[in-house]
């Protein structure tokens, strides 16, 4: 019972904070203009100084260098929230082949998006943040292009969490459905005897 709890608890993690970084990477990229667009006080100066367009493309690229840091330190806790939630699958002694397989799959999934996608964004992401956004037509296909590829197997890997979710919900209402129907029958028992 404990480490289907414990799997539990990881998976519900992995779920929420996928989705927390999705919300915060999708949010980050439009504060730039917020910024300059109503500074504070103390950055209106320094805006000004600077110039509308450029203090936006420095912030800009800040906040699309926190979004990529966000990224690949989240894809790096999800190799071993996948680590231990095997751990835990297998040590748990039951027979749980379609979860142990779906964490496989999410492994897989984020080893794809970290290796394969993650460094081209990088790559990709910082020659096109000084680049004018009229000179930036190919850079910014080949961004959505990996941008799609990473979203998609983001939905792949909550796709498998969702169903491993429903896999401990089921089992866990068909090992309660097993345990009353069981404390029923000794009752029954224990009456006729």
């Amino acid at each position: 019972m404990l480490p289907r709890r414990i799997a539990t608890f990881l998976l519900g993690a992995w779920i929420g904070c996928s989705i927390l970084i999705l919300v915060i990477v999708l949010q980050n990229p439009s504060e730039a203009g917020l910024v300059v667009s109503a500074p504070v006080n103390g950055a209106r100066a320094l805006i000004e100084k600077m110039g509308a367009g450029e203090a936006q493309m420095l912030l800009r690229h800040f906040s699309n260098e926190q979004s990529r840091a966000f990224l690949a330190n989240w894809e790096l806790a999800q190799m071993v929230l996948t680590l231990v939630m095997l751990v835990t699958l297998i040590l748990s002694g039951q027979r749980w082949a379609l979860p142990v397989i779906l964490t496989v799959v999410m492994l897989i999934v984020v080893l794809v998006q970290h290796f394969g996608i993650t460094p081209d964004l990088l790559f990709y992401g910082r020659q096109a943040d000084f680049v004018r956004q009229e000179a930036s037509f190919s850079l910014d296909s080949q961004i959505w292009t990996l941008t799609r590829a990473y979203g998609a197997l983001e939905a792949v890997k909550l796709l498998c969490g969702g169903v491993m979710a429903s896999y401990f919900f089921m089992s866990q209402s068909s090992t309660r459905v097993r345990k009353r129907r069981r404390s029923t029958e000794e009752a029954d028992l224990h009456s006729a005897a």
